[in-house]
C-alpha cells in the first residue's frame, strides 16, 4: 500500500495547508470544437464559406437570369444586402421580395435571413 504525502505532515503543516485558498486557474479548458470555430472566424474562413453558401442559395432561388444581374453582399443582423446591376432587375426584385425571402429561408435555414436590402450598384 503506497503512503500518501499527507501522512508525513505534522499537525501544524496540515492546518496551514487547510487554510490556504487555492487560486482558480487562469487557464480554462476548451473543447477542440470551440478552438477550431474561433480559429476559423479569426482567420476569416467562415466569411468565405458563408459567402459561397449564400451565393449558391441566392442563385438557386432567383434563377440564372437574375443571378447574373445581382451579387449577394454581406449578411448583417439577418439582413442580406444584394447588389443589383440595373434598375429593371431592381424593380423585379422589389416586386418579388417576399417570395424570394421565403424561398431563401426554405433553401437554407442555417443562414437565418430575415430581410433583403437591394442596392443599385452596377456590380
Amino acid at each position: 500500500m503506497a503512503k500518501r504525502k499527507e501522512d508525513n505532515l505534522t499537525e501544524e503543516e496540515r492546518y496551514l495547508l487547510s487554510t490556504i485558498q487555492q487560486q482558480p486557474s487562469r487557464l480554462a479548458a476548451h473543447s477542440i470544437k470551440s478552438l477550431v470555430n474561433r480559429l476559423v472566424s479569426e482567420r476569416g474562413y467562415a466569411a468565405v464559406q458563408g459567402g459561397e453558401v449564400i451565393r449558391e442559395a441566392w442563385d438557386c432561388v432567383v434563377g440564372k437570369e437574375i443571378a447574373a444581374q445581382t451579387k449577394p453582399g454581406n449578411l448583417r443582423a439577418g439582413t442580406l444586402h444584394i447588389h443589383v446591376a440595373d434598375s429593371l432587375t431592381l424593380q423585379e426584385l422589389h416586386f418579388r421580395k417576399k417570395q424570394i425571402l421565403q424561398k431563401l429561408q426554405q433553401v437554407n435555414k442555417d443562414l437565418r435571413i430575415s430581410d433583403l436590402k437591394f442596392k443599385l450598384s452596377g456590380h
